[in-house]
């Protein structure tokens, strides 16, 4: 099938999902039919918010570790159903805003496990970026003619960020658990408490010792991490995530 042709079925199932999906009252009747189970109900809801997840991907892609704009957004199509489930649409909140909330943590938890996969300082030294993600969404995209996505997850985000920055965490006091008081104290200085500044040879300065031997602390503690078994169990359940996003 040839990328026109793909094009136009998407543009056609776009427009299908529009017309069959035009306001809110309809769409509560379609989450409840997705909820019982219904797939042509779930695949209209995805179909109606794809353009609206590749214009959030596509603005996340820059933060998003080794990710296509298409895997962050099948990541967020992945969790969809799951964030249907969860809807309670007698809160008073309208469905696009609580997805907003559910589609962005679902991209960054794909771009994390993205992070894992490859590196455990990766994970040591990243940072949490709701705050900075909402900030860069807030511009110009207008999900409803007035409000941006910004807006809308300044709402909705709390529970999402507070559950992200709960899980990342809880991962990296994992990982600084594995090694000893010394490397312990070398990553914080070099990962998890470092900014653009830090260096091996700044660090050694503060500990009293060479930059070398900062570096040889350094390696035995990622390599202590990366031999462990829960790290390995963490890397195997981190490809799984991703390979189900994709």
């Amino acid at each position: 099938m040839t990328s026109t042709v793909l094009r136009n079925r998407f543009r056609d199932e776009y427009r299908r999902s529009i017309k069959a999906i035009p306001n809110r009252d309809v769409e509560i009747i379609y989450i409840q039919r997705a909820k019982e189970g219904d797939r042509a109900a779930t695949t209209r809801l995805i179909y109606k918010y794809i353009p609206f997840l590749y214009k959030m991907a596509k603005q996340l892609s820059n933060s998003a570790y080794n990710l296509t704009i298409d895997e962050l957004v099948n990541s967020a199509v992945f969790g969809l159903p799951k964030a249907v489930k969860e809807f309670d649409p007698s809160r008073g909140t309208a469905f696009y805003t609580y997805f907003s909330a559910k589609a962005l943590n679902e991209m960054k938890k794909a771009s994390f496990a993205s992070l894992l996969i490859h590196r455990p300082e990766n994970i040591l030294k990243s940072k949490d970026t709701t705050k900075a993600s909402v900030a860069m969404l807030s511009t110009d995209m207008k999900v409803d003619g007035k409000r941006s996505i910004g807006d809308l997850l300044r709402s909705e985000e709390s529970t999402e960020e507070r559950t992200a920055d709960s899980e990342h965490t809880k991962l990296t006091e994992s990982f600084l658990s594995m090694v000893s008081d010394n490397e312990r104290e070398v990553l914080n200085r070099l990962f998890v408490y470092a900014d653009d500044s830090v260096t091996l040879r700044s660090v050694g300065a503060d500990m009293n010792v060479s930059h070398e031997r900062v570096r040889q602390i350094r390696n035995a503690a990622l390599n202590r991490i990366r031999k462990s078994p829960q790290y390995e169990n963490m890397v195997a359940e981190a490809k799984y995530l991703r390979k189900e996003a994709v």
